[in-house]
C-alpha cells in the first residue's frame, strides 16, 4: 500500500504549523518541515521554528541541520533531501505530514516527475486571509519574537550571537525579520552587537516593518506558486 503523503501548504504566518501538529496528534504521522530557514538551528526564533512544548504527542524533523555560516539549503538539494526522507519512512509507514513552508521548495517538487510516482497525496492548502486578518496574526507573531519570556532567546538575541562572525552577515541580510533589523540598525547608527538594548519605541517600529515584509512575503509566495500537477495521485478519501 503506497504512504500517504498530507502537504500542508500555505503562505508565511497562516497557521501551517498549528494544522500540522493537529493531524500529526490525530493520525501519529511524522512532520517534515519544508522550511528551508528552518534547517538553520541558530535561526530558531526568526524562522517560526514551533518550541518543544508545541510539539508534544507528535514527532517533528527538519531537513537537514545547518549552520547560518553554511547559507540556507538551495531548494533543489532540499527537494533531494525529502524525497530520500520520503522512501525510507514509506517503508515503515503508513502516513506523513509535509508542512510546507518554502515556496521556492515546493515548485521543485513540482516539476520533479518522481513526485508524480511517491504515495497518495491528501492535500491541504491554507488560504491566504485578507491584509487586516494576516497582519493582526503577524504582528502577534512578531512581538512574541522580539520580546520573549524571561529566560528565552529572541529573534534580536539570535541576530547579535550570529552578527559576531562576518561570514553570516549576508545569510542574515537575505533572510525576512532579520533584514528588517539590520537595515533599521544601520539607518538609525545602531550597533547591531547592542540592538538587544533598543527602546520600546523602536520595539514598535521593528514590528510593524516586520509584520509588513511578512505581508509582502506571503503574497510573493502566492504569486511564485506553479500548482499542484494532476499526475500526483490523490488518496482516494483526501
Amino acid at each position: 500500500m503506497p504512504i500517504r503523503l498530507y502537504l500542508i501548504w500555505g503562505a508565511t504566518t497562516t497557521g501551517k504549523t498549528a494544522q500540522s501538529v493537529a493531524l500529526a496528534r490525530a493520525t501519529g504521522a511524522p512532520v517534515i518541515s519544508l522550511d528551508r530557514v528552518q534547517c538553520c538551528h541558530e535561526l530558531a526564533v526568526g524562522s517560526g521554528r514551533p518550541s518543544p512544548s508545541d510539539l508534544l504527542g507528535t514527532r517533528r524533523e527538519y531537513l537537514c541541520d545547518r549552520s547560518v555560516s553554511s547559507g540556507v539549503i538551495p531548494a533543489a538539494d532540499a527537494n533531494q533531501l525529502l524525497f530520500d526522507k520520503v522512501v525510507r519512512y514509506s517503508a515503515h509507514e503508513r502516513a506523513l505530514i509535509l508542512e510546507g513552508g518554502s515556496v521556492s521548495l515546493i515548485n521543485a517538487m513540482i516539476r520533479d516527475e518522481r513526485w508524480s510516482e511517491q504515495g497518495e497525496w491528501a492535500l491541504r492548502r491554507i488560504a491566504l486571509p485578507g491584509r487586516a486578518a494576516f497582519m493582526a496574526q503577524a504582528i502577534k507573531r512578531v512581538r512574541d519574537m522580539l520580546e520573549p519570556p524571561p529566560g528565552h532567546a529572541g529573534i534580536l538575541d539570535e541576530l547579535e550571537g550570529l552578527w559576531a562572525h562576518p561570514g553570516n552577515h549576508a545569510v542574515l541580510e537575505d533572510v525576512d525579520g532579520y533584514r528588517q533589523i539590520i537595515r533599521y540598525a544601520r539607518a538609525s547608527q545602531v550597533p547591531i552587537d547592542r540592538i538587544t538594548s533598543i527602546d520600546r519605541s523602536t520595539m514598535a517600529t521593528l514590528v510593524e516593518r516586520i509584520a509588513q515584509e511578512y505581508w509582502e512575503h506571503a503574497l510573493w509566495q502566492e504569486q511564485e506558486f506553479l500548482g499542484i500537477p494532476a499526475t500526483w495521485r490523490r488518496a482516494d478519501d483526501a
